[in-house]
């Protein structure tokens, strides 16, 4: 498998997609199964790395040069849109203005169309910022959670010690400053998953807000708060 495609797959593991990359990846995921092995393959080397990392805080400056660098990396994405959009559009233009010679030579007599009236348009809503939620406790890191507002989408990767208990059921919870909590659901077995969450779910992931994870009976919570131990839980910090 070519290295674009092994990247594709890291990102896709890491949860760092979006728009028409995230399409493709998911199509590879549901269509290819080299595509869906590679990504468990990604998965399986990525998350054991977070147990060997130590908490510390980020350098001073660290989050300006990441923002400097996601600015031009969109700023070149920009750039070759307007390229591929010129292209097409001088292409359009130069047919236009062929088929319009032609119709001047047949008929010279045609009144002056009427100048075309302008309209503004708004400009496009700045993509909201992707976060990330370190979940664990004094032992250490056991789930990473990234969310992604634009696709409405919460990634966890299971990087400690979560074993399965068929007896019980572990659920997720999203807990916004000075509110309950709220569950998103309860997770399955598998060492990475995904949840689209509906928008009043997506509204209350913002920065701040605490993920946590408890202790349930099989089919999450019967009365809708949390009714067993936490066993891991982090703040939801912007990336």
């Amino acid at each position: 498998m070519s290295g674009e495609r092994s990247q594709l797959a890291a990102e896709y593991a890491l949860g760092v997609l979006e728009g028409p990359d995230l399409a493709e990846a998911r199509r590879a995921w549901a269509e290819d199964g080299q595509f869906r092995r590679l990504v468990e393959e990604w998965t399986w080397q990525l998350a054991p790395l977070l147990e060997e990392v130590e908490e510390a805080p980020a350098p001073a400056g660290l989050w300006l040069q990441i923002d400097r660098l996601i600015g031009e990396r969109d700023r070149i994405r920009a750039l070759e849109s307007q390229v591929k959009w010129s292209r097409r559009a001088n292409a359009g233009l130069l047919a236009a203005a062929a088929a319009l010679a032609g119709i001047l030579l047949v008929q010279p007599r045609l009144a002056p169309l009427p100048p075309p009236t302008s309209t503004i348009q708004p400009a496009p809503a700045a993509a909201a910022a992707s976060m990330v939620a370190m979940l664990g406790d004094k032992q250490g890191t056991k789930i990473v959670a990234n969310w992604n507002p634009a696709s409405r989408q919460l990634v966890l990767a299971v990087a400690g010690d979560m074993p399965a208990d068929p007896a019980h059921a572990h659920e997720l919870w999203v807990i916004p400053k000075g509110s309950k909590p709220i569950s998103l659901g309860t997770m399955g077995n598998d060492p990475m998953s995904r949840m689209d969450l509906a928008d009043a779910l997506a509204a209350l992931l913002k920065k701040g807000a605490t993920i946590a994870i408890t202790v349930e009976p099989p089919g999450g919570s019967p009365s809708g708060d949390p009714t067993g131990p936490v066993v891991a839980s982090g703040q939801l910090e912007s990336v």
